[in-house]
């Protein structure tokens, strides 16, 4: 969408709603292609399994950082694998001792949101 066909849609908005659309949309123009290719996969989850990966992101938000960047850098490895394979690696010797049961939770449920070739 064109900046003049953006205020033309905006224009009809009420002013509380278009200040806070204008605000998301300078959020979105500052993202990096990554994330924004993570944000269009998410918009094109069903609603269901978008509420789902929801309540589980704030769960993993009350991890301590440093265990929030192991879970990421564990997902990242999960991501990358057909489905059979992130189960088997979900129930995994090593994945036992290097997550706790909350974080093992947190891990399988946000597993659950990824594609499911």
């Amino acid at each position: 969408m064109t900046p003049e066909q953006r205020e033309r849609a905006m224009a009809s908005l009420p002013p509380a709603r278009r200040k806070k659309l204008q605000q998301q949309l300078k959020v979105y123009d500052h993202l990096t292609a990554a994330q924004k290719n993570q944000l269009d996969w998410f918009n094109h989850l069903p609603p269901d399994r978008q509420e789902a990966f929801r309540k589980v992101y704030k769960k993993f938000l009350t991890e301590p950082p440093e265990r929030q960047q192991s879970m990421r850098e564990e997902m990242s490895r999960l991501s990358a694998m057909p489905r059979r394979e992130r189960q088997t690696r979900l129930a995994s010797p090593e994945i036992h001792a290097r997550f706790n049961k909350n974080e093992q939770q947190i891990l399988g449920q946000m597993s659950e949101a990824l594609p499911r070739e």
